[in-house]
């Protein structure tokens, strides 16, 4: 008799560890559903965001190109440390000055009937985008 309450005891206790483990597999689970549903939510919002930083980008590199379709780009001219804007446009104010004085003497020797063809001692090219 003892035996049998011993393993009915012992059946009890198997029941009660089942039951206890059943309850954390279904805890579990509704657990896995919620990290489920906002692993979805986070993946929506993460591809919505990839779209915009696309649309962004395009639109940046929109932006650049067009604010450098005006720019020029100057050859044969030499940059310095610390340059400032004005420092640069004086450079250019002095080369193109001296360009002038060059070319008015330059002119008439290399092209006596059409001084319109010279070429100046630096040249000027259209920075590319």
């Amino acid at each position: 008799m003892a035996r049998i309450s011993r393993l009915e005891e012992e059946n009890k206790a198997l029941q009660t560890s089942l039951e206890n483990s059943q309850a954390e597999i279904e805890d579990l689970r509704d657990i896995f559903g919620n990290v489920n549903l906002k692993q979805e939510a986070a993946n929506t919002a993460c591809e919505r965001y990839e779209r915009e930083l696309k649309k962004l980008h395009r639109r940046l590199v929109k932006l650049e190109c067009h604010s450098r379709r005006g720019n020029m780009k100057f050859c044969r001219i030499k940059e310095h440390d610390n340059e400032t804007n004005s420092d640069t446009e004086l450079a250019m104010r002095i080369q193109v000055h001296e360009a002038k004085d060059h070319s008015s003497r330059r002119r008439k020797h290399l092209f006596p009937q059409n001084s319109q063809n010279y070429v100046a001692p630096f040249t000027i090219k259209w920075a590319k985008s």
